[in-house]
């Protein structure tokens, strides 16, 4: 079922709604010449909504949910689905200033609802937790990057550590040792940095801990990965993200998902609590 909290999130009500046409089409057991038969719309459209590429409007799905059976609280709740989706999402509104690999945009979608959000990060500080300076130094070594866009980045990136943090979730998060002893952006940075991560550590919904070089190997070695895991009403799978250079792995298969829950939990089991490391 989709509660309150996800028609009030552009992102995931789109989800949510697609997931829905998509059932009600299944559960009616026709052919898309059927559909088409009954003055439904044709195999491209579904298709279209079902890639999230274009979406029905309210009218449109009003009109399909009644002549698929849809009772009257379903139509009712995908009809409004419907309205939200057609609004601009936050990082809609940044236009070309908000540069995304595919798969990212669904990870902002889903992190501002989720209720345990867990990271391994293996070498960067990911972008939840980063300082304003630690920031700065990671766009300036972005090739082709200039100043003033290196800021618009640093805003957005501010933007979403607003919605995120303090929003409900609860936060485990492993760093390398690695992340730590790079000196991204000089001493000063990363002490600035270290500082930062110590302050967040200490709310009582963020816990941060790190993997020492001491460990050795661990399951953890393809890169930096987050796993989400969201409140009943959200009507959400667990999610996961693996991050790459070209795109992102992503997938709500519960295969996956536990896997990477299973190598996160060996790299906690062998991991220290920051206030231990950073002293």
């Amino acid at each position: 079922m989709t509660g309150t909290a996800t028609m009030g999130r552009t992102g995931s009500a789109r989800r949510a709604l697609v997931r829905h046409l998509m059932k009600l089409k299944d559960d009616s057991g026709l052919t898309y010449d059927q559909l088409t038969g009954l003055g439904l719309p044709r195999r491209s459209s579904w298709n279209r909504w079902k890639n999230r590429q274009s979406l029905p409007s309210q009218a449109t799905v009003d009109w399909v949910c009644r002549q698929l059976g849809a009772d009257d609280e379903l139509r009712e709740r995908m009809v409004e689905l419907a309205g939200v989706s057609s609004r601009p999402t936050w990082y809609e509104q940044q236009g070309r200033a908000l540069p995304t690999t595919p798969g990212f945009t669904t990870l902002l979608e889903l992190e501002e609802i989720a209720s345990h959000i867990d990271i391994f990060s293996p070498l960067l500080v990911p972008g939840l937790l980063q300082s304003p300076g630690y920031q700065r130094a990671i766009f300036d070594a972005a090739p082709g990057l200039t100043m003033s866009a290196a800021q618009r980045l640093a805003d957005i990136r501010k933007q979403r550590q607003e919605r995120v943090i303090g929003h409900g979730a609860q936060f485990r998060v492993v760093l390398g040792e690695e992340v730590l002893t790079r000196q991204a952006g000089g001493p000063a940075t990363m002490r600035e940095q270290v500082a930062y991560l110590s302050e967040l550590d200490a709310r009582a919904d963020v816990n941060i801990f790190v993997l020492p070089f001491t460990a050795g190997a661990h399951p953890g070695g393809r890169g930096e990965f987050t796993v989400l895991t969201f409140p009943a009403h959200e009507d959400e799978p667990a999610f996961s993200y693996a991050e790459g250079y070209s795109g992102a792995e992503c997938s709500e298969d519960p295969d996956v998902v536990e896997d990477f829950r299973e190598r996160l939990d060996i790299i906690l089991g062998m991991s220290i609590p920051i206030g231990e490391c950073a002293r």
